[in-house]
């Protein structure tokens, strides 16, 4: 597949091909894998879509035995949903003051569709347009690198509605350190238009700093944020170090291995429950002897009249090996979450699982998740750097299954923890409560500290007078003891 960098775009350029270098980039794109994992997540695995079981019989047309009733499994959308709520479902934590309505009004929900299609296509690319973020997947944008750095200066969005359609236009924005350029593709004619979508006779690179289209259809006109030049406005959201798709090779099979045995199995059982034929003394030809068969089924013939001899259909009770089958699932099942590094929620379903037991059960999955914390901290430290924003912490707070009664039993055997900490460790308070709770015992413990000190005041107020009647009484010539 061929490499498009920033050094050909400004090639091109020179050389007066530049829609051309752009309509190459679109078709090298490799859209229909991406798509395929995207099917994949979605439980719509194109391997099983496309399945087909066919029997050949010399003489005749081959027997269709493809399922009607394809069983997918949904294991992609639970690895993929899983590893984002673990990281995300607590929102990142920034610097106490920071007002991340910068990032986005909704950027702790939002973020969680950057990180799905990160973990789906193995990136996605997150937009900053003045405080909202626009996220384009991985099918619809083509970084350009710098073949220097290996630095992304440019990239290449497209998007069609309803591909389907050949009679539906192709957008294109060309995304580049100073501005965007646009083309609207009708057929084989691509015609750059201006922010208003007007066609224009040449291309127009419109600033990020003026106005500029942020569509698909229906989507209003925004103002991009003013920026330095040298900070490319769209930054990438890897979702693991390796900079793939949480759908491996491996995932794939074992996937596509369940549920295609899930299928083929459950079709059988339903198709013709527990029953086979066996056919003897017969001299037909293969045609024929299914033709016999399908008469025993429907009228109860067992036996027919052919050549020499009588040729019987016996039927027979047969059961399908289902403890095998189920065996061989569980197999197979296994294998999809060793290979995506995932705990099986089944494993934390049995009760009395301890906390302990966790931990153990989770050791793998822990492991994963420090190269995918690494990846969203290295996203959001480059995303606050586009939005001009500053922040020294950036920390996640994983969700995770635990027991939340042991946690809290052991954090009361660490008296020296400040309160604060008390309440942010506590599994059992929700974070969005966390703060209020804080200010509360805060104020509490003022409350507390200004009782504490006008009791103090009150009973040095009383020793102050006492000494001062034993004095008086001194020097009336008592000696005060009684006092």
């Amino acid at each position: 597949m061929a490499l498009f960098t920033l050094q050909k775009l400004n090639s091109a350029k020179e050389a007066g091909a530049l829609e051309d270098f752009i309509e190459k980039a679109i078709t090298g794109h490799d859209v229909i894998s991406l798509n395929n994992n995207e099917l994949l997540f979605k439980s719509e695995n194109p391997e099983l879509t496309s399945l087909k079981i066919q029997v050949h019989i010399e003489g005749e047309s081959p027997i269709d035995l493809t399922p009607k009733r394809k069983k997918y499994s949904g294991f992609a959308k639970i690895i993929v949903n899983h590893g984002v709520s673990r990281l995300w479902d607590n929102p990142v934590q920034l610097d106490d003051n920071f007002d991340k309505k910068v990032l986005g009004e909704y950027f702790d929900e939002d973020v969680k569709e950057y990180a799905r299609w990160a973990a789906i296509h193995g990136v996605s690319w997150v937009y900053y347009n003045n405080g909202n973020p626009l996220m384009f997947k991985a099918t619809e944008f083509i970084p350009l690198l710098d073949e220097w750095d290996s630095s992304i200066q440019a990239g290449i969005r497209f998007w069609q509605l309803g591909t389907g359609d050949s009679d539906a236009p192709m957008f294109i924005q060309l995304y580049e350190m100073d501005g965007i350029t646009m083309w609207k593709k009708m057929g084989d004619e691509m015609v750059p238009i201006d922010a208003d979508r007007n066609p224009v006779s040449a291309p127009v690179q419109m600033p990020y700093s003026q106005d500029v289209v942020t569509f698909p259809a229906g989507a209003q006109f925004t103002q991009a944020s003013p920026r330095k030049a040298d900070i490319f406005p769209i930054v990438p959201y890897y979702f693991n170090p390796q900079r793939a798709s949480e759908f491996s090779r491996d995932v794939k099979e074992a996937i596509t291995y369940y549920e295609i045995k899930d299928t083929v199995y459950s079709d059988t059982s339903i198709r013709e429950p527990n029953v086979r034929y066996t056919i003897s003394g017969y001299g037909g030809d293969a045609k024929a002897m299914r033709q016999m068969v399908e008469k025993s089924q429907k009228l109860g013939f067992i036996a027919d009249r052919r050549l020499e001899g009588d040729a019987r259909v016996d039927v027979q009770a047969f059961e399908p090996p289902y403890l095998s089958h189920r065996e061989a699932l569980e197999q197979a099942e296994t294998a999809i979450f060793m290979w995506a590094q995932f705990t099986n929620p089944k494993v934390l379903m049995t009760g009395g699982v301890t906390a302990k037991a966790i931990a153990l059960a989770l050791q793998r999955e822990d492991a994963k998740m420090v190269g995918v914390e690494g990846c969203a901290r290295r996203f959001m430290r480059g995303f606050l750097t586009v939005a001009g924003a500053k922040s020294s912490r950036i920390t996640f707070k994983h969700k995770r299954p635990s027991d939340d009664l042991q946690v809290a039993q052991m954090l009361t055997m660490i008296p020296n923890l400040p309160d604060e900490w008390h309440v942010k460790l506590n599994p059992a308070i929700p974070q969005e409560m966390q703060g209020d709770i804080i200010t509360d015992m805060e104020a509490q413990a003022l409350g507390q500290s200004k009782a504490d000190i006008t009791a103090f005041e009150v009973k040095l107020k009383e020793v102050e007078l006492k000494l001062k009647m034993k004095e008086l009484l001194e020097a009336q010539g008592g000696d005060g003891e009684d006092e």
